[in-house]
């Protein structure tokens, strides 16, 4: 007897780690980038052959780099959206794709004179690259020609603890830069992790207007003025941009 349980356990060992394998091996699986769309107001979430409803009330999802939270806007219940202000009443919502925990980050702001301080909206959302900062436009509520300097949007940022909040410059569409294989600022600056927005600037007198891109340092500090032609920012520094990744409703 003594023998055959000295040759047994090998065995129950070798069964017992195949058992403690397999489910991480399925974890492991499981933490491939999901894919989230808006349906009928909802949310859900497709993973390999599966789809779940996220949420009850949510709409323009994005998915972190890191796969682990969503972003979305909710549309507040019981309230009108009132067009002549182009305002929809919405808010920004962060979901824990772990634990499925909802938070709201962030409510619009349209009294204020202000306009580093206006929200309207929560428009053109993206993470930053260590999925720790979202970034999103946001319409002022004039148009170009009103404002001294031509901007009618912004980009702002929030930590994803719903924390420090803040202007980062004026423009809009912000897309984070991945790499960069020139830079000519040297080590102590590191693009990756910088902005490309488009600003709306008037071109002429006679009050024509037209985008230019600029590379914008997180903290909202101008890099470049590439101009019209987003080939400069890639030609010259070798810039290569993160996916802003998002569904269409279904």
């Amino acid at each position: 007897r003594g023998f055959l349980i000295v040759f047994a356990l090998p065995q129950v060992a070798s069964i017992f780690s195949a058992l403690l394998i397999f489910p991480l091996s399925v974890a492991l699986a499981d933490n491939e980038k999901p894919r989230v769309f808006e349906k009928a107001g909802n949310i859900f979430i497709e993973r390999r052959v599966e789809t779940q409803k996220l949420t009850n009330n949510g709409k323009d999802p994005v998915v972190s780099p890191d796969g682990k939270r969503v972003a979305f806007n909710r549309k507040i219940v019981d309230k009108e959206c009132s067009r002549d202000k182009n305002l929809c009443l919405e808010e920004l919502w962060l979901l824990d794709l772990e634990t499925r925990a909802e938070k709201r980050l962030l409510e619009l702001r349209v009294d204020s004179q202000d306009l580093k301080i206006v929200i309207r909206e929560f428009k053109n959302k993206i993470f930053s690259i260590d999925s720790q900062t979202l970034y999103f436009e946001t319409w002022l509520g004039v148009a170009p020609g009103e404002t001294e300097k031509g901007f009618s949007r912004a980009v702002h940022a929030v930590n994803v603890n719903g924390e420090s909040e803040r202007f980062i410059t004026f423009g809009g569409n912000p897309r984070i830069v991945k790499s960069a294989k020139k830079n000519p600022y040297g080590p102590h600056i590191s693009l990756p992790g910088h902005l490309v927005v488009e600003k709306h600037k008037e071109f002429f007198p006679e009050g024509i207007y037209y985008d230019t891109y600029w590379l914008v340092s997180p903290k909202g500090k101008a890099r470049v003025d590439a101009g019209i032609n987003m080939g400069y920012l890639t030609d010259v520094f070798g810039i290569e941009l993160t996916e802003r990744v998002s569904s269409a409703s279904k």
